[in-house]
């Protein structure tokens, strides 16, 4: 269980830092080194970062992609659903 924890949080820090380290390079670098195709790239991995924590944290937890498909298919509007358990294998099918 730590493993794998530790591996989600390893990809997840791994993410971040090939998302963010173009942002501090241009940063570093001056207002030179700014044009518009940079600050474009740069914006692009922010939101693409937060793009791919969810599907990081899917791949990784499978109580996560019961939670989302909980919500997906609209199993959350249900009268009951708040004693549902996304811990124990089964439980949302």
């Amino acid at each position: 269980h730590d493993s794998n924890l530790t591996r989600t949080l390893g990809v997840l820090i791994l993410v971040f830092l090939l998302c963010f380290c173009p942002y501090y390079g241009v940063s570093l670098a001056g207002d030179a080194a700014l044009n518009d195709l940079s600050i474009s790239y740069v914006v692009y991995l922010f939101y693409f970062n937060s793009c791919l924590n969810p599907l990081i944290y899917t791949l990784f937890y499978p109580w996560f992609r019961r939670a989302i498909k909980l919500i997906v298919t609209c199993k959350i509007l249900q009268p009951g659903s708040s004693d549902t358990n996304i811990l124990q294998r089964g439980s949302v099918d």
